[in-house]
């Protein structure tokens, strides 16, 4: 994002004292309703997409905005989570322990307990749990084939080489040595052969499978599966009908399960410590 691309959104950049990107609507209606009332001093803003949210927040500091920060799905990534309390880390875009944002609404109880469910049909809490344990249960593999997936991707492109500055590069000898000398060119052919063993790709969903079913059989999925499909998969349990988008019907969930965890004293920790983090940072 260049600077004059960004002219529009200083307005909103300016106006609170935090400036939150986040990857969807439903990430910013669930923290504003979960950080009232202290949602106003957060500015959340919808970037659509997990590298988006990395591109603009890193554009937007670069600019001077150092109360601008970013919250991404860790999806098959690395958290983040143990550097969130210091403030030397220089951290511009969290990322959870959960797989993503919907893990944070599997609680059985807040979704037994909330609006959406209780005016509806009045699903308990151990019947929402026993539903999205049996989907779980068919997701080991469709898990462990994506984890795969985001692994081979990590391996040919995780550390890619950055454009160089300007003035960085100046003939054809430096450009070559820009890029054979990253570490990207170095790692490059022993990672492909890897994923051209033909033994390789087996042995892999393999041991990914054998990954996918710990984390089930210990009752960790509920942070380490695909939130979005299981929460998804709750709420058509829960209303039974179609009112609206999906998208529009997971929002309202949300907000919904969100409320009922702000009235129970039952937000996530983790959710009121990057609260909590972001303040620090700002000086607050």
């Amino acid at each position: 994002m260049t600077a004059n691309a960004s002219t529009h959104l200083d307005p909103l950049l300016q106006a609170r004292p935090i400036v939150l990107w986040v990857e969807d609507r439903f990430t910013r209606e669930y923290l504003s309703t979960v950080w009232q009332p202290e949602d106003q001093l957060f500015q959340l803003l919808i970037a659509g997409g997990n590298e988006t949210v990395a591109g603009v927040v890193h554009d937007q500091r670069e600019q001077g905005y150092e109360h601008v920060f970013g919250l991404a799905d860790r999806d098959f990534r690395e958290s983040n989570y143990d550097r969130w309390q210091n403030l030397q880390s220089g951290l511009e875009v969290f990322k959870a322990p959960v797989f993503e944002i919907e893990n944070y609404l599997l609680d059985w109880d807040a979704l037994a307990g909330c609006s959406e469910n209780s005016r509806r049909l009045g699903r308990s809490s151990d019947t929402i749990r026993q539903q999205a344990e049996a989907l779980a249960g068919g997701m080991v593999w469709w898990m462990a084939c994506r984890s795969v997936l985001a692994d081979y991707r990590n391996r040919l492109v995780g550390n890619y080489p950055k454009h160089p500055k300007v003035g960085e590069v100046g003939s054809l000898a430096e450009a070559e040595r820009y890029i054979r000398d990253g570490g990207w060119f170095l790692s490059f052919p022993g990672h492909a052969a890897h994923i051209q063993d033909v033994t390789s790709l087996a042995a892999d969903l393999t041991a990914a499978h054998a990954a996918q079913c710990g984390n089930l059989q210990d009752g960790t999925w509920i942070r380490c599966f695909s939130g979005k499909e299981l929460l998804r998969h709750v709420r058509g349990y829960l209303l039974n009908q179609r009112y609206a988008s999906p998208e529009e019907m997971d929002v309202d969930l949300a907000k919904s399960a969100a409320e009922w965890q702000v009235q129970n004293g039952a937000v996530p920790p983790e959710i009121v410590e990057l609260k909590a983090a972001l303040r620090q940072r700002v000086g607050l």
